[in-house]
Parts: C-alpha cells; sequence; structure tokens
C-alpha cells in the first residue's frame, strides 16, 4: 500500500464493483451492436438479437402467466434489443452502489440524530 492512502472502505469497495462491472457490461453492450453493423455491412442484412435469446441461453424457460396484459408486457420486454437490453443493465449496475448507499446513509443519518429533551422550563 502505498503511503498516506487510507484503506478503502467498504461503500467504496461496493461502489468500485458496480461501476466495473457496468463498465463490463457496457463495453459488451457496445461490442453486440457493433457485431450487428459488421454483419450489416458485411451481408447487408441485419440480423436482429433480442434479449429473449440471452435469456434463452442464460435462464432456459421464458416466463409464462395467465394474465393476458402482464404476458404482452413480458413478451415486449424480451423482444427489446439484446444491445439495448444490456445498456439498461450496465447502467443500472452502475447505479445500484450509489443508491444504496444513499438509503444507507439516510437511515444512518436519521438513528444518529439524538430525540429532543424537553426543556424543564426553569
Amino acid at each position: 500500500m502505498i503511503e498516506n492512502q487510507r484503506p478503502m472502505t467498504g461503500d467504496e469497495i461496493a461502489g468500485a464493483i458496480g461501476v466495473f462491472s457496468g463498465g463490463c457490461l457496457f463495453v459488451v453492450a457496445v461490442g453486440i451492436f457493433g457485431y450487428q453493423c459488421l454483419e450489416w455491412l458485411r451481408n447487408g442484412i441485419w440480423h436482429p438479437l433480442a434479449l429473449g435469446l440471452a435469456w434463452d441461453y442464460f435462464i432456459g424457460t421464458r416466463p409464462t402467466t395467465s394474465w393476458l396484459g402482464l404476458q404482452k408486457i413480458i413478451d415486449g420486454a424480451l423482444g427489446l434489443p439484446l444491445a439495448f437490453g444490456t445498456m439498461v443493465f450496465a447502467f443500472v449496475a452502475m447505479l445500484s452502489p450509489i443508491l444504496v448507499w444513499s438509503v444507507v446513509s439516510a437511515s444512518d443519518s436519521s438513528d444518529s440524530v439524538a430525540p429532543k429533551q424537553p426543556s424543564s422550563g426553569l
């Protein structure tokens, strides 16, 4: 460790992990879109890659429900472009440590405030 450098706190480590994982997912999203562009330039045919393709690969079965409106929402979400979905996950991964930290610090600050004692009036 470098002199005069303090060790990282848990919040800083969580934030660094979130930013790193979000950055990696962002690079993957750009790579997916770049692959689609390269294939289009090479063949002149756009090959759509839907979010459902990754869902099928990693999870296997798509969620089904008897509620028709909810099923339309699920099918619509899984029909979104894979690059867009990956980019959304990247931003969520980057922002989640910040949101968790702000909620935790807000609850810590409200717990640390001592209740006011009633004045004795003297």
